[in-house]
């Protein structure tokens, strides 16, 4: 009987698929950590923004009302909050955006 596990045409015909699949998984994760990537780049550029726009609202608040302390920290506080949270809620979608590699289509 002939055994075909033996047979070194269907040997190398195993190790073409294998190596063909093994190519396939590292371009996914490849593809899957420079979304990673890109998505991580564009959240600290979010919060550099934020940080940077609450500098300059502080300077202005700052120059506008000189002697008015507690209404210029309720400003500065509330301004500050809602910048945050703000830019909590776009991390988020960005995090679960389809282009960030989270698209429920193409996946096995």
């Amino acid at each position: 009987m002939y055994n075909l596990q033996n047979d070194p045409v269907h040997i190398n015909a195993d190790r073409r698929r294998n190596e063909s699949r093994m190519k396939r998984e590292q371009k996914k994760t490849r593809k899957a950590r420079a979304l990673k990537a890109v998505a991580t780049i564009k959240i600290l550029s979010l919060w550099l923004f934020c940080f940077v726009a609450i500098i300059a609202f502080i300077i202005f608040i700052e120059s506008l009302l000189q002697y008015r302390i507690i209404l210029k920290w309720i400003l500065i506080f509330t301004f500050t909050c809602v910048l945050i949270r703000q830019i909590d809620e776009a991390t988020q979608k960005i995090k679960k955006s389809p282009r960030n590699g989270n698209s429920k289509r193409g996946h096995k």
